[in-house]
């Protein structure tokens, strides 16, 4: 009766780790998914875009075209739109190194996606 206890009770406890190792993973999967998404709104058009307008702004300031209250939100946009992109690279990067890490305590090795996340992220920051 007492082994009987005993292995209820372990088989009780591995089931729970179970479940949480299959939240954590689903958790950081769904981050990374939403983080993904997000950078798809960056793309190098929008970005080229925006580069665009500033220096159209600087260039009507400089000639008096452009009120400077319309240049200095140009270059607010521009900066803030940066800003947050690259707290999505961030993000999706940290995601990624949880999947990896979670992936890693099952023993499963995803050395591929960390390198084709390292190539996305070079992609993005040289872009």
């Amino acid at each position: 009766a007492t082994a009987t206890a005993g292995q209820e009770k372990a088989l009780s406890e591995l089931e729970k780790l179970r479940r949480e190792i299959l939240r954590d993973v689903t958790t950081a999967e769904h981050n990374l998914t939403a983080a993904r998404d997000s950078l798809a709104f960056y793309t190098p058009g929008l970005r080229e875009k925006l580069k665009a307008a500033l220096a159209a702004a600087a260039q009507g300031y400089s000639e008096g075209r452009t009120p400077l209250l319309l240049y200095l939100e140009s270059q607010r946009t521009y900066f803030e739109t940066q800003a947050d992109y690259f707290d999505t690279l961030q993000k999706l990067f940290n995601n990624e190194s949880n999947v990896l890490a979670r992936a890693r305590n099952f023993g499963l090795r995803l050395t591929n996606r960390q390198s084709a996340l390292k190539n996305l992220l070079v992609r993005h920051a040289v872009g």
